[in-house]
């Protein structure tokens, strides 16, 4: 939130084969601003501890919110699943 080209962001985990669970950033780019995925991820290293550096992070124009008008990570997640974002890694066929 303190990067001066982000409006919103939430963060939510993920299932992961390797760690169990990773974070990936759904971020609001504040109007008039624009900043890559690659930018970003650099910009947050150094700030955050690595293992809280996000694995992904996707922009979107709006976050999804509740009826009572909150950002729940289960929408969220849903959301990222519909938009085919989950999996982050291709399931294998045995």
């Amino acid at each position: 939130m303190t990067h001066p080209a982000i409006a919103e962001v939430a963060v939510v985990g993920v299932p992961d084969p390797t760690w169990d669970e990773v974070g990936v950033a759904v971020c609001v780019i504040a109007s008039g601003a624009s900043v890559k995925e690659v930018e970003l991820l650099a910009w947050v290293h150094g700030k955050i501890a690595r293992y809280k550096v996000p694995k992904r992070i996707v922009f979107w124009t709006e976050l999804p919110r509740s009826g009572y008008g909150k950002i729940t990570q289960k929408i969220v997640k849903d959301e990222l699943a519909t938009r085919g974002v989950l999996p982050l890694v291709p399931e294998t066929i045995a």
